[in-house]
């Protein structure tokens, strides 16, 4: 069974967003921070309608 579920995410907020984080690795270092984007794709959703 995995170590990291949803019960282990930890939350920052700023700005008025909430963001949810892990902490992996022994710490110390310089952390790596991948963030991910979702196009919003509603500008093109006229060419799907009939």
């Amino acid at each position: 069974m995995p170590d990291t579920t949803h019960q282990t995410a930890r939350f920052a907020e700023a700005g008025g967003v909430s963001y949810a984080y892990r902490r992996l690795g022994a710490g110390g270092e310089t952390p790596l921070v991948l963030l991910q984007h979702i196009p919003d794709l509603s500008a093109h959703a006229t060419i799907f309608q009939s």
